[in-house]
């Protein structure tokens, strides 16, 4: 049991790690406080986690991700969750309060 509990482990951390560059990737960063731009969008947040916990094709997302293709592939399934928290990134940014690119990405994946 414990070697299926590790693969399952690594399993996840591989999909999480593949939420964080995507987040990464649309410039998407922390939520920290209520000042930041994603702030208000924690049921968006919660969806790309499931969306990634649940991912089947975590190579094509990797090799979606080393090519630097932009947006979110059409097999994502958190797809709609991502475009949604871009959308709210971009409206902040217009209005100047988007989210700082230097924050680290620890509030988002509690």
């Amino acid at each position: 049991m414990t070697g299926l509990l590790r693969h399952v482990e690594r399993s996840f951390d591989r999909r999480m790690a593949l939420r964080r560059r995507m987040l990464a990737a649309l410039g998407l960063q922390a939520v920290e406080d209520e000042t930041d731009a994603l702030c208000g969008h924690v049921e968006e947040l919660r969806q790309t986690l499931l969306g990634c916990a649940a991912c089947t094709r975590t190579d094509l997302c990797a090799g979606w991700l080393d090519q630097g293709q932009m947006g979110v592939p059409l097999f994502c399934r958190a797809r709609e969750a991502f475009g949604s928290l871009q959308e709210a990134n971009a409206a902040q940014c217009s209005a100047g309060r988007a989210a700082r690119p230097e924050r680290v990405l620890e509030a988002v994946n509690e």
